[in-house]
């Protein structure tokens, strides 16, 4: 609980600087460019990296880019090699499940009114850069003999990635201009809308931890200082016996400790076994860096956890001891 709060609030940034250019939009080549080239030419943008790019849609109206398959083995060390009419699917995307592309099965993908028939020769994960302007997920890697043939008929289109720097957080309102001069004729997207849209998905579970991590918090504290105290009598009398047996007040001082240490750090053991069954069922589920890295950002809870609780340890152990031996 205390993990999960600081770890969300941090990884929130962290995804949205891994998979997202500062702002990327998508226009078709043939698209007159000049309501949004200046735009963004100002003085916050650092540069604007034009890409050609061909693209189909899915039966959902999604963007699928169409890469040949020589283009993209040279670029990501792959050695893809599907056959004439079949395609392989690279999704980018971590959410387990084939997402309905089996393979084996044919897929169809629409260029305005003309559509083109594939069968899925593999499904497997991968990458492309400037991913979430593509709303698919998705890559179709076909051979080479097929894109040569087809490429007059898919949609062709230029990818500007525009670099804002450290400043990313306050771009929003370039890409409010931007998305209102591009229209219906192309996407826009925005590494600060990925980032509102994760802490506004986290928000709800955000409140709801941070108040349950503070009321267990306070909770245990109490919960803590009164079974000590509720001890002191029966453990006033086993000391003083100890004492007139001959044990020094030393010794009776480190028995305390260690039996306060027992009880104010066996949970810490738990939180740790508790991280561990965590990472291993979100693992199951194919989180990737993402799991990697939220429970990384958890550990640093975690941590502050446990020096709260090695703090309120030493305050109350000196007081036990003083009002047990003293």
């Amino acid at each position: 609980l205390v993990g999960s709060p600081i770890a969300l609030l941090k990884i929130s940034t962290d995804i949205a600087e891994d998979s997202s250019e500062d702002i990327e939009y998508l226009v078709q080549a043939d698209a007159d460019s000049e309501a949004f080239t200046s735009i963004a030419d100002k003085e916050n943008i650092l540069s604007d990296e034009v890409m050609d790019i061909s693209y189909v849609t899915n039966a959902e109206g999604k963007i699928a880019p169409v890469v040949k398959a020589s283009d993209y083995n040279q670029k990501y060390g792959t050695d893809f090699a599907p056959e004439n009419g079949c395609v392989q699917i690279i999704t980018i995307s971590w959410v387990p499940g084939n997402n309905g592309y089996a393979v084996g099965k044919n897929i169809e993908f629409f260029s305005g009114e003309k559509s083109f028939t594939f069968t899925v020769d593999a499904f497997v994960k991968g990458d492309f850069e400037c991913v979430n302007v593509f709303n698919a997920c998705i890559v179709c890697v076909i051979s080479d003999e097929d894109y040569i043939s087809m490429s007059d008929e898919f949609i062709h289109g230029r990818l500007h990635k525009i670099d804002i720097g450290n400043n990313w957080k306050d771009s929003e309102d370039t890409f409010n201009e931007l998305k209102a001069a591009i229209g219906e004729d192309g996407v826009v997207n925005a590494r600060i809308l990925q980032y509102k849209t994760l802490i506004h998905g986290y928000s709800m579970f955000l409140f709801t931890s941070c108040s349950m991590c503070l009321m267990f918090f306070v909770s245990t504290g109490f919960v803590l200082y009164f079974k000590q105290y509720n001890d002191i009598e029966d453990d006033k009398k086993q000391y003083v016996q100890l004492f007139k047996m001959g044990i020094s007040d030393k010794m009776i001082q480190s028995s305390i400790k260690k039996k306060m240490a027992v009880v104010y750090f066996t949970p810490l053991f738990g939180s740790v076994m508790g991280l561990a069954i965590m990472y291993y069922l979100s693992s199951l589920f194919g989180g990737g860096n993402i799991v990697t890295g939220f429970m990384s950002k958890g550990i640093i809870g975690l941590i502050l956890y446990a020096g709260s609780q090695i703090l309120f340890y030493i305050i109350l152990k000196t007081k036990y001891i003083r009002d047990v031996v003293h």
